[in-house]
């Protein structure tokens, strides 16, 4: 059974401004426990506009809060990968055609990998470095207009692996969590170590080490 999303199951998750669903209707859960945010979703559920003219999914759950001009966002992120394009994302949000994911992501040969989605009316679809272990730290920084996409296995050391510009840098945005299940019957994302910080941002294109949080 699917359940809707209710005011009082949004979570009040430490180190970060006040959480809200993108969208009410969408199916899924989530739950702060033990300083670990898990959300789960019922299948298919997705963000995805079609390069190919598709309808547009835009239907997984995805909590966020206003995303500064100026800030990062950080977190350990595991999915459960059950299915094919199961995913733990981390959701930069405008608009329904706006938006984009970095993503902890079972690819269709079963790995796990890093993938990013950026949509400015469609889609696009970047698959990333497969990830040996069962986690991966992934991390959103804005500086104005720019959004920088990094991912490292150990928390010291971090990787960029996108950088792109809002679509609209005047509009509100938000940044958050999202739980996804394209083709399956449902995914379990949990989300840790989790850090956000408002300040200018570094170059992203000469940050090989972050000081830890």
């Amino acid at each position: 059974m699917q359940h809707k999303h209710q005011n009082e199951q949004i979570p009040n998750v430490e180190n970060i401004p006040s959480l809200r669903w993108v969208d009410a209707s969408q199916v899924g859960t989530a739950h702060w426990q033990d300083r670990k945010l898990t959300m789960r979703t019922t299948g298919p559920t997705d963000w995805f506009v079609n390069p190919d003219g598709s309808p547009p999914v835009a239907n997984a759950p995805a909590l966020v809060f206003e995303f500064d001009s100026d800030s990062r966002l950080s977190v350990r992120a595991h999915c459960s990968m059950r299915n094919t394009f199961d995913a733990a994302v981390l959701f930069v949000y405008q608009n329904n055609t706006s938006y984009a994911k970095l993503c902890f992501e079972r690819a269709p040969n079963g790995d796990a990998t890093v993938v990013s989605v950026v949509t400015k009316q469609f889609s696009d679809d970047t698959n990333g470095p497969v990830v040996a272990t069962t986690h991966v730290h992934l991390r959103v920084s804005r500086s104005g207009a720019v959004i920088a996409f990094h991912y490292s296995t150990d928390e010291q050391k971090w990787k960029l692996f996108r950088l792109f510009r809002l679509f609209d840098p005047d509009a509100p945005t938000w940044v958050g969590f999202m739980a996804q299940a394209p083709v399956g019957d449902g995914c379990k994302a949990e989300f840790d170590r989790i850090h956000y910080s408002e300040g200018k941002q570094p170059n992203p294109r000469e940050i090989i080490e972050f000081e830890a949080p």
